[in-house]
């Protein structure tokens, strides 16, 4: 039965109900300006028809309103009645009222995770965080894939074949970065029930995580390489002991810092990122 259904039925019983005791007009006049429930009951139907997180959410809030509004009406003229006391079928009426709501309430979640809806209704704000490609924006990390100082050995400023590879690298890995929340986006256009959602998404970051975060062929990693590079060069050239000062006080030093620093928020952010979307469905 619709909802739109239930409150006429509920309308019905309350006005068979009153209409032995002959209420005053005030007071039936009240009973019968309900459109505003009649409308909210058919804004919830409609909401479960078609739903997505923001009209269900809509409609719940428009019947609440309509509801206090409507009661607080009623008791309101039912006190100024100078008749009989209709607080109890006022009473049975807001209980039908919020018999309503309740069944909404689970109505609207089972429909909410069992009808096909677009990804980025099911992430909510996690869907803005999915298709960021902010990271890519960072002066550090732009740096790192194209600047030529970074392809110089520390030692004697002269390419450096291992830091050039590495660089790279690390370059494939911001375009398969790129390429990745690309495709994160085009599956925020499709439509899924929950839990394929859920899955579809974890894909998606998977993905992304995959050019940032493994240990063996991430961006990560070939940052790390490069600082092995470097490494091996001052050892090649006897000078192992003057790396730590090329790290730490060089005048690459806080630009390297920097580097490492976006790479492990990143991993971080992707890594909680994926935790909370799991946690949408449990």
């Amino acid at each position: 039965m619709s909802y739109l259904k239930q409150w006429q039925a509920a309308k019905k019983q309350f006005e068979t109900a009153t209409g032995k005791k002959k209420p005053s007009e005030s007071l039936l006049g009240v009973f019968r300006k309900s459109s505003g429930l009649e409308s909210a009951c058919k804004t919830l139907d409609a909401a479960l028809a078609k739903p997505t997180l923001d009209s269900t959410e809509k409609a719940m809030v428009v019947f609440m309103k309509a509801r206090e509004d409507y009661v607080k009406q009623l008791e309101k003229a039912d006190k100024a009645d100078k008749g009989d006391d209709y607080r109890k079928e006022i009473a049975k009426l807001s209980e039908a009222l919020d018999s309503i709501l309740m069944d909404y309430s689970v109505q609207k979640q089972e429909a909410l995770n069992n009808a096909p809806r677009p990804l980025t209704d099911i992430l909510g704000r996690h869907a803005k965080d999915l298709c960021s490609a902010d990271f890519l924006k960072k002066p550090g990390v732009k740096w790192f894939a194209t600047a030529k100082e970074v392809q110089l050995s520390g030692v004697d400023g002269k390419p450096l074949p291992e830091a050039i590879a590495c660089q790279k690298a690390f370059l494939a890995c911001m375009k398969k970065y790129d390429t990745a929340v690309k495709g994160a986006k085009a599956a925020c256009g499709k439509s899924f029930v929950v839990k394929a959602g859920i899955k579809e998404a974890v894909k998606q970051i998977g993905l992304i995580t995959d050019a940032v975060s493994p240990m063996t062929d991430g961006a990560r990693y070939h940052y790390m390489m490069w600082v092995e590079a470097q490494g091996k060069a001052f050892r090649d050239a006897g000078r192992a002991g003057d790396m730590r000062a090329f790290i730490e006080q060089g005048p690459l030093s806080a630009k390297i810092a920097a580097v490492g620093t976006l790479l492990e928020d990143e991993a971080g952010r992707l890594n909680d990122l994926e935790a909370d979307i799991r946690d949408l469905h449990r």
